[in-house]
Order: structure tokens, then sequence, then C-alpha cells
């Protein structure tokens, strides 16, 4: 029997872990590019279980990517329903230029749309909306994970990122902590861990990443002080490979054709989403 309190629990897995399961696996292929794949993944929560796909594809007339995410639940708490998001972007050089991003689900729907050329970007909630000012570092939860794994991949990675999160822009630290395995069917992969925590938030997230599997992520754990509250592993994984792009949307580009601070970019707990 689901009584309140496992509701007011799966409650907050629908606006944070869920979605935070459902977005840190991007991968790359070379300088330029980013490989297409499809990845599966299982979660828990606690008592409660989920699965997740992932899957990034790029337009062949126009270069721009296409990364969609799915997440739905399990057993008794398929009556939460289950979450959608999705991001259009390019890639220029070494930095992610989103380009759209929303998330629906049956407790939240969010629209980020970015417009480079006015350095302008809208962002609405079920709270309500509002007009940011762009300074060519700011990412939402989606092309975080994207900017995040190119950086690792480079060994380029930063103190901190921006996103733009409930209408504001938030600022996540991310630390390096070392080398560790993760066991994939019958082969053993290295992995690269990082831990990611939002400023002021409780909650931290440590994410394993496999070098040899197009650096995607195969493992995430969310802690609150010592104590897990959720995992989340790759069971399935296939890479697509790279298209011969026709055309190269160069107007969406232009937040790298002038001169930028320095990068202050994001990266969201699970917690946050």
């Amino acid at each position: 029997m689901l009584n309140h309190k496992n509701t007011s629990i799966y409650s907050k897995i629908n606006k944070s872990i869920l979605l935070g399961l459902t977005l840190f696996l991007v991968n790359f292929s070379s300088y330029a590019e980013f490989t297409q794949f499809d990845a599966s993944y299982t979660a828990r929560f606690d008592k409660f279980k989920a699965k997740s796909k992932m899957s990034l594809r790029q337009n062949t007339e126009t270069g721009l990517y296409t990364y969609t995410t799915y997440t739905k639940p399990k057993g008794i708490a398929k009556i939460f329903g289950s979450i959608k998001e999705s991001l259009i972007f390019n890639l220029n050089q070494n930095s992610v230029i989103p380009k759209k991003y929303s998330h629906n689900s049956r407790s939240d729907n969010i629209n980020i749309d970015y417009d480079w050329l006015a350095k302008k970007v809208s962002s609405k909630t079920e709270d309500g909306s509002e007009e940011l000012e762009l300074k060519g570092t700011e990412l939402d939860l989606l092309s975080l994970q994207m900017q995040l794994t190119r950086d690792l991949k480079n060994k380029s990675l930063k103190p901190t990122y921006s996103v733009i999160k409930d209408n504001a822009v938030k600022i996540y630290t991310v630390t390096e902590l070392g080398e560790d395995t993760f066991k994939l069917g019958d082969d053993t992969y290295k992995t690269i861990k990082i831990q990611q925590q939002r400023k002021g938030s409780s909650r931290r997230s440590v994410l394993q990443f496999a070098p040899d599997l197009n650096f995607i992520l195969v493992k995430m754990q969310q802690f609150k002080g010592d104590k897990q509250r959720a995992s989340f592993n790759l069971y399935a994984y296939k890479n697509l490979g790279v298209v011969k792009v026709k055309n190269i949307a160069t107007e969406h580009l232009e937040p790298k054709s002038v001169t930028l601070p320095e990068a202050k970019q994001i990266m969201p707990t699970a917690e946050d989403r």
C-alpha cells in the first residue's frame, strides 16, 4: 500500500532523482563531433525502481544534435508517470551551444529557448517565466552534461559550471576524485570519478565515466551526508557512429564569435532538477 509518506518521497524523485538519472551520458569521437548512441540504465531510489533510455542523434542537413531522455518508473511507482527531456544543440570547437531545452513530466513542464544573436534566453517553468542575459557560458541541465563529458575527455574539467534552472543561473562545483572500475556484461572498464555539488546544497553526486566507452556515464550515486539515497547504472550501450553532415548550422555558433569572460558553467546535483 502506498502511504502518504511514500507518495511524498516519490514526489521528490519525480522532481529530482529520476530527472538527474536521465542526464549524465554524452560521448565523443573527435575534437569537433559527438558519437551518436543509444544507452539504457537501471535506477533505484530507496524502494523505488526505474529505467532510463537516452539517445543522441545528429541531423545530416544542419549538423544540429538532438539529445533525448526518457525515464519510466517501475512497479507501483508507475502511477507517478514518466519523464521526458530533450535538447537541440550545436558544437563549436570544445563548447556545447544549446538552442532549445524542454522537460515534461506530470509535475513539471520546463522550456528554455536560447537566442545567441540577441544574447538573451527565455526560461519558462510552472512558476512563471524570465528573460535572462546570456554571457556565453550558460548551459541547461542536459547541455551541462555534454559539456562536462567533453571537458573530461579533453582533461579540461572546470571547478565550477553555470546552468539555467528555476528561471535563474545556479552554480555547481565539480571535483575529480580519481579512477575506479565498472563491470558491464563480461567486461570491466576503467572509469574516472568526479563529485558534483550545487553551492548551498547538502546533497552530492559521485559519477563514473568510462574513457573506453567514449566517456559515457556508467554509474551515479547520490548522497545526503554519508547516506546513499540513489544509484544509477548502465546496462546496455550501442555506439551508432558519426554521420556525414552536409551543412553546418553556423548561426548557432554565435557565442564563440565574441570575447567572453572566464567560463563559469555549472553542474547540477540530481536533487535540483
